[in-house]
Order: structure tokens, then sequence, then C-alpha cells
């Protein structure tokens, strides 16, 4: 249901970046198979007019750019666009490619940032380490998560928080980086009521996007304790 509902863009092109062309087709085959199952009650009409008015047409609209949805695209719309009634004191306003291409170059630099972050040893916990970082970056990429969808970095914060405390010695000796995705966590899952802020002036806008910032700290986090740990074992 995640694929059908426009969040799996990223987790299928991790997939075919790491050639798991089995996994792949299996993953769309499935959805194929939901779709085909679920037309008794929902018919084609019904499947086409919501990939074409909600996943296709959802994210060009201005309320995309409510601070609502914390997530890349959401930002530099939220920046660089005019809307008197949904983005009401942009910093610049930019044209509408410029902004697409701007948001798309943010998202593929996080999508590759993190599938760096492969293991030397190919450890398969490790692996699924990086399956969760992914599945926490397309959150943030995709036009329309709400608060809700940040409930799919869990996964990752769970692996992770096992991890560290597996890979360091009695007591646990918490660094830079860790510190860091703790505070990135707690930041994920308080309640900041960041919606209010949406029409916030010149550099507070900055300060209406606490999540987002949160989720990528945590994935550059992450990002960075992969690469210290994959340092230790080549030295």
């Amino acid at each position: 249901m995640i694929m059908l509902k426009g969040y799996g863009l990223i987790p299928l092109l991790w997939l075919a970046w790491r050639k798991q062309w089995n996994v792949l087709f299996l993953t769309i085959g499935m959805c194929f198979t939901v779709l085909l199952i679920t037309l008794p009650i929902f018919s084609f009409e019904v499947w086409g007019t919501y990939f074409r008015d909600v996943v296709a047409q959802f994210g060009n609209h201005p309320m995309h750019g409510h601070t609502a949805y914390q997530t890349i695209s959401s930002f530099v719309l939220h920046l660089f666009s005019y809307e008197e009634m949904w983005l009401p004191h942009p910093l610049v306003v930019l044209p509408s490619y410029v902004i697409k291409l701007l948001s798309l170059t943010l998202v593929v630099l996080l999508f590759f940032l993190i599938t760096r972050a492969r293991t030397v040893n190919h450890s398969k916990y490790e692996m699924l380490l990086t399956a969760s970082a992914i599945m926490a970056v397309n959150v943030l990429t995709v036009p329309f998560a709400e608060e809700h969808h940040f409930v799919l970095f869990l996964p990752l914060v769970i692996g992770t928080l096992v991890w560290i405390v597996r890979g360091k010695t009695t007591p646990v000796k918490f660094g830079f980086p860790e510190i860091l995705f703790v505070l990135s966590m707690i930041i994920i899952a308080l309640p900041l009521h960041y919606e209010t802020m949406n029409t916030a002036h010149g550099v507070l806008m900055l300060f209406a996007y606490p999540k987002l910032a949160a989720g990528v700290i945590m994935l550059i986090s992450f990002r960075v304790m992969m690469y210290h740990k994959n340092k230790t074992i080549i030295s």
C-alpha cells in the first residue's frame, strides 16, 4: 500500500541501484496484484481518478507548500513560491521550473548520500538498517507526507539504537553522530505544532520545518556512523 499511495519511488530506485531485480519485480508484481484484487471494490475509474487527481496533481497545488507537509519539496516551495492563501511570505519568488529542479536536486543528493552507506562486510543487519534509512528518505521526499508518516522512521530508530549498543563496549559511549541521532529522534517524536508557523516571515521560516530538519540530521548521522564503522573495518 505504501507503493500504491505514491510513497514507493525511493525504495524501488534503491532496489534497482543495488540490482536486486527479484525483489524489485516481486514488489511491482504485488502492487499490480493488490490493484487487481481491489477492482471489485474500486473500479479502474476510481483508481485512475486517484492517481490522476491526487498522486499526480496534489504536489503541484500551492497547499503542498504548507508547513503541515514536512518534506523537501514543501520546504523549497514554501521558501520560493508565492500564493495569497497558502504561501504569503516567500523569501524570494523563483520560477516554477527552478523550484522543481532545486527540489529534485536535493532529493537526489539525499538519496545518494544514503545509498553510499554500504557496509564493507555486507552484514545483513546493516543492510536492513540501510533499507530502513531508504524508507525514511522516502518520507522526506514524497510530495505530501504528513506528521503520521514519520512513523516510518521507527525501524531505523530502533535498529540503529540496537546497533549502537551492540557495537560499543560497556558502558555505552556516545559520540557526536550518536548524540545527533538521539536528538533528532526526540525532535521527531515531540508535538511541536509547527503548522502554526505557516505564515512566519523571513528567517523564521527556517524554523517552520523542524521534523524535516530532524529527519535529515538523523539520516546524515546514520551515514556518518556507517562511514566510521566501515573505516574501522578497513583499517
